[in-house]
């Protein structure tokens, strides 16, 4: 797990405002188990596809943030993005993998999942939490 504490979030040039954190779980592979063909008691496995992982980000909600504005766009829209940016610092950020190794593997596209839960703090601040998942790897960047 890759956590973005006080992490910039961007979709392109433009940033998602009062993001506080963001975490990105990382890419899995599933194991596939097959039996073998002489013993039936069995079971070998071998590594499988690798899955790309789940974007948790989250920080106050601001309405008119152009911004969040767009996530929202996006989510509406159903759009994949190869220009979601985790800044782990100011200049260091994860960004999905546009790179094709035909053919087995297509460039990874994030895409949001679900989109401004809100929850209303004692203090009176309103906090806002969106998801995403990406389609394979995520790369670092600078």
């Amino acid at each position: 797990m890759i956590k973005g504490k006080l992490g910039t979030v961007k979709i392109g040039a433009v940033i998602i405002a009062e993001m506080a954190t963001w975490s990105y779980s990382g890419e899995v592979r599933d194991p596939i188990e097959a039996p073998e063909v002489y013993d039936s008691t069995h079971i070998e496995s071998f590594a499988g596809t690798k899955k790309g992982g789940d974007i948790e980000i989250s920080g106050m909600l601001k309405i008119a943030d152009s911004g969040q504005v767009l996530a929202k766009t996006r989510f509406d829209a159903n759009t994949e993005m190869a220009d979601l940016y985790l800044y782990i610092d100011a200049t260091h950020w994860l960004v999905p993998d546009s790179v094709i190794t035909a053919p087995v593997r297509p460039a990874s596209k994030a895409f949001f999942t679900k989109m401004t839960a809100i929850e209303h703090a004692a203090s009176g601040v309103v906090m806002v939490s969106m998801s995403a998942h990406v389609s394979g790897a995520m790369v670092h960047g600078s």
